[in-house]
């Protein structure tokens, strides 16, 4: 894959605006429409003993009106032009975003600006938001697939502030009160924490002058994000019962910070155990055993931790059956590693993916932020590749006997079933 014919569409550049907020743009001439992000470096794991939640629910509370726009307002200044509005709140990140037809740039901007500079956050939308919000979290608990991924988050990090839901908790969600999301905004919306990133056909200098202009933002220093000590790597079980027609399966552990060498190594780990339909899971527990309709492995990275873990629903009496194949894949990975052409396909996979991406402005406003958050600097598909290309099968052996020891995973079973079988 010759990925130096990308590099002509890789027209990216960095400014400091006044007042501190950074600004990261990607020229792309033929692009149609433009993705303008809002990223603040502020995330669930950010908040103190009281707020737990209170990210995501001003996230939520800037929607509802500002001094210049009703929530309707907001809503058909996107609407009415064919544009999308969106916003979502990480561990880590809270990020606001546009993606508008160029012309309607400036509008964009100004909606962008409206929310995040002059929110009303008035007492009777707190109320009603609050409602919302608390619904949202009872639907988390309704659902299965999600709520394992809490429950696991939890018993992996223990006390770590990377294990609390992003949500926050009915009890801390009602105690909100406008003051605490006044202040909240105030110390962290603030330009030495805030990352603007746009992607589409308007030239560098045209943006700087644009968002200069439109985007006044408050002055302050960024977020000094405190240190927790993380949970020490154990075997873990958790089984909670739930009248439910699947067992819902997580079995994984503590893994990788965002700026860990072997990150990408990682990736292509979990790419190869259970990313794809060709991936050694997928083809052991759905194809030939016929266990779960999904079945799929992931790695996640925040800034100093992460997760390596396998998902799966399956028949409550083939609960043991499911774990005990899932072990053999992750111990014959340990004692056998990998072929080097297993390695060639899912490195092609990976790299096939990012060049695809390279067709949305949104990803690649994505990609933006967040090499500038987690690296201050812009990555090029070039370097990518050759971060993927760099991966040995000594190293996936090597990360296998370190993250796939089933003496040190965990496990978290959501159903009717009350056994774990062989683990």
């Amino acid at each position: 894959m010759n990925s130096a014919l990308f590099s002509h569409t890789e027209d990216m550049n960095k400014v400091v605006l006044p007042g501190g907020a950074t600004l990261c743009t990607q020229v792309v001439p033929d692009a149609l429409s433009v993705s303008l992000g809002v990223w603040v470096r502020s995330g669930s794991r950010d908040e103190q003993s009281g707020e737990h939640g209170i990210t995501h629910f001003l996230e939520h509370m800037v929607f509802k009106g500002t001094e210049t726009r009703s929530a309707l307002d907001i809503a058909l200044a996107m609407d009415r032009l064919g544009g999308q509005l969106d916003a979502f709140t990480t561990k880590e990140l809270t990020c606001f975003s546009s993606r508008v037809v160029a012309e309607h740039f400036d509008t964009a901007l100004d909606v962008l600006g409206d929310l995040l500079t002059r929110p009303l956050l008035g007492e009777e939308m707190l109320a009603t938001e609050k409602q919302v919000v608390l619904e949202e979290i009872r639907n988390v608990l309704d659902d299965p697939d999600d709520l394992i991924h809490d429950l696991a988050s939890a018993e992996v990090f223990g006390s770590h502030p990377l294990g609390r839901p992003i949500l926050g908790t009915e009890a801390s969600v009602s105690g909100f009160q406008r003051e605490q999301l006044h202040s909240y905004l105030e110390s962290r919306y603030a330009t030495d924490n805030i990352i603007v990133a746009v992607a589409g056909p308007l030239p560098h200098d045209d943006v700087v002058e644009r968002v200069s202009k439109a985007f006044r933002l408050r002055s302050g220093n960024g977020l000094v994000r405190s240190e927790s000590t993380l949970a020490p790597v154990a075997k873990r079980v958790r089984v909670e019962s739930r009248d439910l027609q699947q067992q819902h399966l997580w079995l994984g552990r503590l893994g990788l910070g965002y700026s860990n060498p072997d990150r990408y190594a990682m990736l292509l780990l979990s790419t190869l155990l259970g990313g794809s339909m060709s991936s050694r899971l997928f083809q052991a527990i759905r194809e030939r055993a016929g266990l779960a309709y999904s079945v799929f492995s992931f790695a996640d990275f925040a800034s100093d931790a992460g997760l390596l873990a396998t998902y799966m629903a399956v028949s409550p009496a083939r609960t043991g059956e499911a774990i005990r194949h899932t072990l053999d894949e992750y111990v014959g990975l340990i004692s056998k590693g990998c072929t080097e052409e297993e390695l060639e396909n899912t490195k092609m996979q990976l790299k096939g993916n990012l060049l695809l991406a390279m067709e949305s402005v949104t990803a690649r406003m994505n990609r933006l932020a967040r090499n500038e958050i987690h690296e201050s600097r812009f990555i090029g598909v070039e370097e990518l590749v050759e971060r993927i290309d760099s991966v040995t099968t000594d190293d996936i052996r090597r990360l296998a006997a370190s993250y796939l020891d089933p003496e040190t995973l965990t496990l978290v079973s959501l159903g009717p079933a009350p056994e774990t079988g062989p683990f």
